[in-house]
């Protein structure tokens, strides 16, 4: 206990606490003094968590990783319900999944549940949307948790929570237009969200990024645009850069992935390929301050692999391993990404 090493695979300081429930090798972490000392406290560093999703029938699963290592998925614990398409936010201590298709709620649920990252055990109710929801993309910081657009009926809706207080969910303001099947990502300051299907015409995939400022209310803006009109399959940031993940156009499946700097508007640029053109995995990604992780999807067949990219250089997905099943339609949060 005590020694220190430099973790070559994600070029971070480790220390070790020793040989016990609590005790292996945790990152020293360039953030607030706060989350080193929860993180070492702890023992869990930056978690990934993946829940719900479809294997084909619905699951309640919920699985995690440590990001800064690599190797397979294990239990978490399990959701209030079986739930594909839950769409999930998180601060540095709790993961919120929300809405989705749900037999328990008259298919589309306007339910929400939550975890608390550093421990594992099944969900509990937090509060409920604004309406039943499927296809909304999620974004957030600490404090709030955001979701946009969606479907029943298909709307521009933003709408909001604050992480650490349990209830319902509140109007924050619209998209710059009607959108469903998009994804999101956030600074601490600012949510992007690819708007991805455009149902007015006829499911159009568009390449618009919206934004907004996270702790104000207010309707969106033009940030820039994605490099190809499609619906990104997970997307996930630290505080400097955002990935949008591979995905699907109006014809095929692709393996592109894009980056924006998250300070500066403009349209996104190439960042590599991913191991799989993948679809159903909208917010499938997560992430924590070096590494950007996908999971799960369907090629057309369902898959189990995890994938990942380190987030400040460029270049092709690499595997991380595996989910506990192969599903899609999951969602995943952390407590490390870059809206924290």
């Amino acid at each position: 206990p005590g020694s220190l090493r430099f973790n070559t695979d994600t070029a971070h300081l480790e220390y070790f606490r020793g040989d016990n429930e609590r005790g292996g090798w945790v990152e020293m972490n360039a953030e607030p003094a706060s989350m080193i000392l929860c993180n070492a406290n702890l023992g869990t560093g930056h978690r990934g968590i993946w829940a719900g999703g479809a294997t084909p029938s619905l699951t309640d699963q919920i699985d995690y990783v440590t990001i800064s290592t690599l190797g397979n998925a294990q239990d978490f614990g399990n959701l209030v319900a079986s739930t594909a398409q839950p769409k999930g936010v998180s601060s540095r201590t709790r993961g919120v999944f929300a809405g989705g298709y749900s037999p328990n709620d008259s298919s589309k649920s306007d339910k929400m549940d939550f975890v608390t990252i550093s421990s594992t055990g099944n969900a509990s109710d937090f509060g409920n949307l604004l309406s039943g929801k499927v296809g909304m993309a999620p974004m957030g910081n600490e404090i709030r948790g955001m979701w946009a657009g969606g479907t029943s009926p298909i709307d521009n809706v933003i709408q909001y929570i604050t992480i650490a207080s349990l209830g319902n969910a509140q109007d924050f303001g619209d998209s710059t237009e009607v959108n469903y099947a998009g994804d999101a990502l956030a600074s601490s300051t600012r949510g992007v969200h690819a708007l991805g299907l455009d149902p007015p015409n006829s499911n159009a995939r568009i390449n618009v990024l919206d934004t907004v400022e996270i702790m104000s209310t207010g309707n969106a803006t033009d940030f820039g645009d994605l490099t190809t009109a499609r619906m990104p399959s997970g997307s996930a940031s630290n505080a400097v850069r955002g990935i949008y993940g591979h995905g699907e156009t109006a014809s095929a499946k692709v393996v592109t992935m894009d980056f924006i700097t998250m300070a500066t508007k403009g349209n996104a640029q190439d960042f590599g390929d991913s191991l799989n053109g993948v679809a159903n995995t909208q917010s499938s990604a997560c992430s924590s301050p070096t590494r950007a992780l996908w999971g799960g999807g369907a090629t057309p067949s369902k898959i189990d692999v995890i994938e990942f990219v380190e987030i400040m250089t460029t270049g092709n997905a690499v595997d991380f391993g595996n989910l506990q099943a192969s599903k899609d339609n999951i969602t995943a949060v952390s407590n490390g990404h870059g809206g924290l």
